[in-house]
């Protein structure tokens, strides 16, 4: 099943990055779907002042208390015919589920964020109203860990999921580095 192939991969992330192994998964709303329903899903807690229909990529809960699960509200699935109410050609539908490692120190996951300027700050006057303006301007890089991003992340492509949620066949779950 679903599960026990997050497992197998979340355990492959650990024997190829020699750190530990998968602790979150970025997933389609569909393939989150699927997670929510599984007896080891559990909801994160929200507070009442806090905005429940977040955008992008919102937290959703954890699963089977070692992966945080997020759901990718602006995948490209999305625009898919299955989000479209045409369920018609669900053959050619991809979703999918990204497993990923992120260790406690900065640099003990995959691609590191580096900020080496937070923020400029730049006072001019506009040549046109002789108003005053401020541009504000950062630096950083964005870069894979030294010795390869792929150690850290594992991507799992569904394909073909009914109306259901459930796959056709046992050929619907392909992986990838």
């Amino acid at each position: 099943d679903f599960y026990s192939k997050v497992i197998i991969e979340a355990n492959r992330i650990a024997i190829r990055n020699r750190r530990g192994s998968a602790n979150f998964i970025i997933a389609t709303p569909r393939v989150c779907a699927i997670l929510e329903m599984l007896p080891e899903f559990q909801w994160m807690p929200v507070n009442g002042n806090v905005n429940t229909q977040p955008t992008g990529i919102a937290k959703v809960g954890t699963l089977g208390g070692r992966f945080q699960v997020y759901r990718d509200t602006r995948t490209d699935a999305q625009y898919l015919a299955g989000y479209r109410g045409d369920r018609t050609n669900n053959a050619n539908e991809l979703e999918y589920a990204l497993l990923g490692y992120k260790g406690t120190e900065y640099y003990d996951t995959g691609i590191v964020y580096c900020p080496y300027i937070p923020v400029m700050i730049q006072r001019t006057i506009g040549p046109n109203d002789f108003a005053p303006r401020v541009g504000l301007m950062t630096r950083y890089g964005v870069v894979d860990h030294i010795f390869g991003a792929n150690l850290y992340y594992h991507i799992i492509i569904v394909k073909g999921l009914g109306a259901t949620g459930v796959t056709a066949n046992s050929n619907g779950v392909t992986s990838y580095l």
